[in-house]
This record gives C-alpha cells, structure tokens and sequence, in this order.
C-alpha cells in the first residue's frame, strides 16, 4: 500500500468512498462540495492505494492556524472502504499525514468524529489521538423575530 495526493483522474473513485461517509450528499454535490473547499479553504485529499484494488480509502484536510494550537492540520474526512477496514489502511493514511503535518511545521494532528462512530473513535484512540475538547454546533436558521 501507498499514500499519495489524489490525482483528478481518481476523484470518481475518491467520491464514490467519500459517500460512504457522507451519505446526504449525491456524487455530483460531492464533488461540487469537495471542489469549492478546494478553492476556498485549500482542502486537499489524499489516497491509500493497493497495488491490484486500486483507491481503497481517502483523507480530506486542511492546514490551519489557531491561537489554541499553533499550526495544525485538520482532518475533515477519512474513510477506508470496508472491506479493507482492518488492513492497515486507515493507518497508511494517518502515518502520511503526521510525517505531512510535521513537514510543515505543524505542531497538532485534529479529527472531529460524530459522537455515533464507535469504530472510527476506537480506532483514533489506538492511534494515539487523545479527546481534548468537547465540539459544539448550532443549526442556524432564518429567524423573522430576531433583530
């Protein structure tokens, strides 16, 4: 297995995991989605590839700067098809991006995970990641009384 930028003729396949992911998404909005967070926020995907199997798992993230954390980088997406989900894939990936992180003078490696993914917390606790802050959202709305 190796790790690499994903090239423009892989983003199909990229996709096509990705909704695995984030299934709210269709693959045409996916990939308009990826595409202005490309543009906007310098959002850049990378791939684990098998040699015979081909794409079998994909990271998104983003290079930021925070007064809490200094240089970091984010991952927003990771996902590794489930057939190859104890191969050592999602690892392949994390290896690139902290070796990718410290290149770059980033001092912190970040993931938000939904509170339901089980897996995906054990396996970021495994990899030595440690839960460090609570995440809170709020739904905005249009709200006519609010002025």
């Amino acid at each position: 297995m190796h790790v690499e930028l994903i090239e423009e003729k892989d983003l199909n396949k990229a996709v096509e995991i990705l909704l695995l992911l984030r299934p709210k998404y269709s693959s045409e909005q996916l990939s308009e989605q990826i595409k202005e967070q490309q543009c906007r926020h310098q959002y850049q995907l990378i791939g684990v590839f098998d040699e015979e199997a081909g794409l079998v798992g994909v990271a998104g993230f983003i290079e930021g700067c925070k007064l809490a954390w200094g240089r970091y980088l984010l991952i927003e997406d990771l996902m590794v098809t489930p057939q190859w989900q104890q191969s050592g894939a999602g690892g392949h990936l994390l290896k690139w991006l902290r070796h990718h992180g410290l290149q770059l003078g980033c001092k912190e490696l970040h993931v938000n995970s939904s509170v339901s993914r089980f897996s995906a917390h054990k396996f970021y606790l495994q990899e030595g990641f440690r839960i460090s802050s609570h995440h809170f959202s709020l739904q905005l709305q249009a709200d006519a009384t609010a002025q």
